[in-house]
């Protein structure tokens, strides 16, 4: 299983968190840009000799692997500034806080979601990016927790619809896209939180309840916003690998960090499927993250009876087992969405996928879910009919 991390400014990869023995895949990968990584010495001195190698001056357009890691892709796809940090993006060391973070929730040895997942790091938010992820079959799912203003310029909000398109063409080859989705009331009315077909994550405590904070303040707040329901929820304050240090630990969290969190519960899913189904990683149809091959046995109910696991399927999977904390059904999702992608549901999802228990009625969720996102496909049609 492969996730992208898109939209981030750099990383710590000489961290502990992504260091593994020889890849082992049935992935075709593609070509790349093999680096090693310094093995001795201290932080500070390993840094300076990365930054003087490949990794602190990627080319644009190129693909780079890191031996030694489960980062099986860095890529830069622009020679142009990173909107983010209005840094040059050449150099994946110069800004790591955020993206080592991230990348520590889905992928850590130990603080991911997903040890066993190979992970490649997109930098920044620029088109070129999108569109190459989008191109990538072997790239599953996709995780990204920033946001973009709309601006007034012609050209600039048809960038942006373009990004929707690139979304839609992740879909429809199969992948996920996971996006954060507000972190306060509002906030998911810009994009790509309001896209209608993204993965919407927002966060929750350790009991499994949403977290909801007041624009600017932090302080928790019950004011709701017809644009802000999430899918499912993941952790909103965890411990995450430091981008300054070899082995030590950070407080991490907020949408950012629980929206790795959720792409690393899919692709653990989706590690079961495949195992289960005895995919060779073969070439498979739109939309089919898993495929059988062989003989192999199947469950008799579940998503897997029939020899495959759709794109969809695997969406309702993950909103079915999610845990709901709210007393009512008919009014739970505009707070907690499906509710909290906790131990409880991953048990249930892994149940659920091999067939041994059957995914929970969430009838009601369901209906309200498709009522915002028809609400947001309503919002980007306006906005996206550009001449």
């Amino acid at each position: 299983m492969v996730v992208a991390v898109l939209g981030e400014a750099g990383a710590n990869v000489l961290h502990e968190e992504f260091q593994r023995n020889a890849l082992v895949s049935n992935i075709n990968l593609p070509p790349a840009t093999s680096v090693t990584l310094p093995k001795s010495g201290s932080f500070e001195s390993r840094l300076a000799a990365a930054q003087r190698g490949p990794l602190g001056h990627l080319v644009p357009g190129r693909l780079y692997r890191i031996n030694g890691t489960n980062i099986v892709g860095v890529y830069n796809p622009v020679e142009s500034s990173n909107p983010l940090t209005r840094q040059p993006p050449g150099n994946l060391f110069a800004d790591r806080e955020h993206g080592t973070e991230v990348l520590s929730a889905v992928a850590g040895k130990q603080l991911g979601t997903a040890p066993d997942v190979q992970v490649v790091i997109v930098l920044g938010v620029a088109k070129d990016g999108w569109q190459w992820v989008a191109r990538q079959r072997w790239i599953d799912f996709v995780s990204t927790s920033y946001l973009q203003a709309v601006p007034g310029a012609l050209h600039a909000l048809q960038a942006i619809c373009d990004a929707q398109s690139e979304v839609e063409a992740v879909n429809a080859r199969g992948g996920i896209v996971f996006s954060a989705n507000g972190n306060d009331p509002g906030m998911s009315a810009l994009p790509p939180a309001s896209f209608p077909n993204v993965y919407h994550v927002g966060g929750v405590d350790p009991t499994g309840r949403t977290v909801l904070l007041a624009p600017s303040t932090g302080a928790v707040t019950t004011v709701l916003s017809p644009e802000r329901p999430y899918e499912s929820g993941e952790l909103f304050d965890f411990p995450a690998a430091s981008p300054d240090s070899l082995t030590a630990t950070t407080s991490f969290g907020a949408t950012s960090g629980a929206t790795p969190r959720m792409a690393g519960n899919a692709a653990n899913l989706l590690a079961i499927a495949r195992q289960r189904l005895q995919d060779t990683g073969a070439a498979r149809a739109d939309s089919i993250l898993a495929r059988a091959s062989g003989r192999p046995r199947l469950p008799g109910r579940g998503p897997l009876a029939d020899g495959d696991l759709t794109r969809s399927e695997l969406v309702s999977l993950l909103h079915s087992t999610s845990t709901p904390h709210e007393p009512s059904p008919d009014t739970r999702y505009a707070l907690e969405g499906f509710g909290a992608f906790d131990a409880a549901a991953r048990r249930l999802a892994s149940a659920v996928i091999q067939g041994s228990s059957a995914a929970p009625d969430r009838a009601p969720e369901s209906t309200m879910d498709q009522a915002v996102r028809d609400a947001r496909a309503g919002l980007w049609k306006a906005r996206c009919a550009i001449p």
